[in-house]
């Protein structure tokens, strides 16, 4: 399988796994561990620093609008692939500036 069609279809099984009811979500994870396929679903112990997500994906991951995901690039300069996929280590280091900033604006 090419490494394009492969990221096509994790893609969409992120999609199709966050349409998924929690309690299934829940249900479901021991089968999936069972088989060996957990590394395909975006569940936290699984994600790394170099997973790639879609706008999305992450937007439904952290609890965001969309759109909110969108202007990380004008806001914060977090950059998407050619794919338009972000990758999660750079998300994660935005998320730490945006704590930082909370904080700062917190104490003052």
């Amino acid at each position: 399988m090419s490494w394009i069609r492969e990221q096509k279809l994790l893609r969409l099984i992120h999609v199709l796994w966050y349409e998924l009811a929690p309690n299934t979500q829940s249900i479901l994870i021991p089968f999936i561990e069972d088989e060996g396929m957990a590394w395909a679903v975006p569940l936290e112990e699984y994600i790394t620093d170099d997973s790639w997500f879609t706008p999305q994906q992450l937007a439904s991951h952290l609890g965001l609008a969309e759109s909110t995901v969108r202007n990380w690039p004008t806001r914060y300069g977090l950059q998407a692939n050619e794919d338009g996929l972000y990758r999660w280590g750079d998300v994660l280091a935005v998320r730490q500036q945006q704590n930082q900033r909370a904080a700062r604006r917190n104490v003052a």
